[in-house]
C-alpha cells in the first residue's frame, strides 16, 4: 500500500500501543506519534538491570502460542527461555510436581495415573482438553459466562483437585486467589498453556517492547509527558504543547480521558500486583517450573527461579528468584520481605532467611477485572467518535495477546475508515476481529 499523509497519535507506548503502530506502518501509515508519561516505552512490561539481574516489572509471561503476538513479531528473535510446562504445587512443607495435565503429547494412561485429583476429575480434565482443541479463540470467546469455580464445580470436578491445583495455578494468572475470573479466561489459559510454551525473553520482557520502537525513530516518542485533552483534531499536553492530528489513539485506559471519551465508567476494579525479587547462593528448587502456592490464607501466590530457565538472569554463581503475589502491598518492603520469608521458609527451609531483596515493584492497575472477557468488540466500542480510537487488553481480557489483538483490531479499523480500497472488502477483513 502507497504511504499514506494522515498524522496519527497514539497516547501510550506500552504493547498495546505499539502493537498498534507497527500494524498501521505495515499499512503505510507512516506519520505516527507515540507520547507517553514514563521516561521510555514499555508500560508494563518494562525492565531493569540491576547490578546483572534482569528484573522485569511484572511477571508477565510470553506464551508461543499466542496468536497475534506471532503475526506481530518473530518470537525467534527474542532469544526465548521456557518454562516446562506443569508446576510445582506447595502444600505446607511439601512440593508436590505436577507434569503430565499440561503435556501437549500426552499419553492417557498417563494422564489417569499422575499425582492430582481422582479418576474423575482426570477424565473431566482430559475431556476438558480434547474439547478446547476444537475450539479457536474467537469461538472459545463466545461461550456462555461464568465463574471460574462455579464453571469447575458445574462440570463435576472435586473439591480437592479445584482447591489443590486449579485454584493455586490459575490464581497466578488470574491475579486473584478466589477463581472469580470468567471461565472464558480460564479455558484460553488451558489452551495456550497446552499448546504452547510460557518463556521470557533473553533481556527481559522489555526485550519485546525494544523489538517494536525498532519501527520507529526517536523523534517518534513525545516521553516523559502527559495528555491533558484531545478535541478538533488537536492534543493537548500537560506542559502546555498542543499537536496536530487527525487520529487519535488512545492505548491506556488509566486516566481521565479515557472515561471522558468512552463516555462511560469503567466497570470494575482492576487486579493489582506485588513482586519481589531475591538474589541467593543456591536455588530453592531445580526444575524449571513455576511454583505455586496451594496455602489457605496465603500471602505468596506463585515462586520463579529465574535462573532455572537461564544462567543469563543474574550474575556468575547467583540465583534470582521471582516471588508474586496477588494484590497491592501498602506495608514497607521490609516488613513485606519478613512476611514473604517466613511463609516460604516452611517450604523452602531456613536458607529462605539468607536471600538478599533486590526490588520490590507494586502494580495497583496490573488488569482489569476479568470477571467479564471478550474475544471481540463493537466498532462503536473501539471508535465512540470520528476519529479517536481506544485499544487495550482492558477491552477485551488480560493478557499480552490482547493487547497486540486490539492494536491490529485498531489498525484494521483506522484502515478502513481513512483508506476506501479497503471498504469494499469489509465483511472479510471484520470476520474474525470484529462483532
Amino acid at each position: 500500500m502507497s504511504e499514506t499523509k494522515h498524522r496519527i497519535v497514539i497516547v501510550g507506548a506500552g504493547l498495546a500501543g505499539l502493537s498498534a503502530g507497527v500494524f498501521l506502518k505495515r499499512k503505510g501509515y507512516n506519520n505516527i506519534l507515540f507520547v507517553d508519561k514514563s521516561d521510555r516505552p514499555g508500560g508494563k512490561l518494562k525492565t531493569d538491570l540491576i547490578d546483572g539481574y534482569t528484573l522485569n516489572h511484572s511477571n508477565s509471561l510470553i506464551n508461543s502460542h499466542f496468536k497475534y503476538l506471532n503475526e506481530l513479531i518473530d518470537l525467534s528473535s527474542l532469544k526465548m527461555h521456557y518454562l516446562e510446562k506443569g508446576a510445582l504445587v506447595m502444600k505446607g512443607s511439601k512440593l508436590e510436581k505436577i507434569i503430565h495435565p499440561f503435556s501437549k503429547n500426552f499419553l492417557v494412561y498417563k494422564m489417569l495415573f499422575a499425582d492430582f485429583g481422582n479418576f474423575k476429575d482426570k477424565i473431566r480434565f482430559i475431556k476438558k482438553r480434547i474439547e478446547l482443541d476444537q475450539l479457536d479463540e474467537e469461538e472459545l470467546f463466545d461461550s456462555f459466562e461464568l465463574k471460574t469455580k462455579t464453571y469447575l464445580k458445574k462440570k463435576g470436578f472435586s473439591s480437592s483437585i479445584i482447591h489443590g491445583f486449579f485454584e493455586p495455578y490459575f490464581s497466578t494468572f488470574f491475579m486473584e486467589n478466589e477463581l472469580s475470573a470468567s471461565r472464558r479466561l480460564f479455558d484460553y489459559i488451558l489452551k495456550n498453556h497446552t499448546a504452547g510454551k510460557n518463556g521470557i525473553p533473553e533481556g527481559g520482557t522489555e526485550s519485546l517492547i525494544n523489538e517494536l520502537t525498532k519501527e520507529f525513530d526517536k523523534d517518534s516518542f513525545i516521553l516523559n509527558t502527559n495528555v491533558e485533552d484531545y478535541k478538533d483534531e488537536k492534543v493537548f499536553l500537560k506542559d502546555g504543547r498542543t499537536l496536530d492530528c487527525n487520529i487519535f489513539i488512545l492505548a491506556t485506559e488509566q486516566n481521565e480521558l479515557y472515561d471522558r471519551l468512552k463516555k462511560d465508567r469503567r466497570q470494575g476494579e482492576t487486579r493489582s500486583t506485588t513482586t519481589l525479587y531475591f538474589s541467593a547462593n543456591n536455588k530453592p528448587f531445580k526444575e524449571s517450573l513455576i511454583c505455586v502456592n496451594s496455602e489457605k490464607p496465603k500471602l505468596v501466590s506463585s515462586v520463579t527461579v529465574l535462573t532455572n530457565l537461564s544462567s543469563s538472569f543474574a550474575p556468575k554463581n547467583k540465583e534470582l528468584i521471582c516471588v508474586s503475589l496477588n494484590g497491592f502491598a501498602t506495608t514497607s518492603d521490609e516488613d513485606l520481605e519478613k512476611a514473604v520469608k517466613s511463609e516460604l521458609q516452611k517450604a523452602f527451609g531456613n536458607e529462605v532467611q539468607q536471600w538478599n531483596h533486590i526490588k520490590t515493584y507494586k502494580n495497583l492497575n496490573a488488569i482489569s477485572n476479568q470477571e467479564a472477557v471478550f474475544g471481540r468488540r463493537r466498532i462503536v466500542e473501539l471508535r465512540p467518535e470520528k476519529g479517536i480510537y481506544l485499544c487495550g487488553d482492558h477491552l477485551l481480557y488480560g493478557s499480552i495477546n490482547a493487547a497486540v489483538k486490539t492494536g491490529k483490531m485498531i489498525a484494521e479499523l483506522v484502515n478502513y475508515d481513512h483508506n476506501k480500497d479497503t471498504k469494499v472488502q469489509k465483511s472479510k477483513k471484520y470476520s474474525d476481529l470484529f462483532n
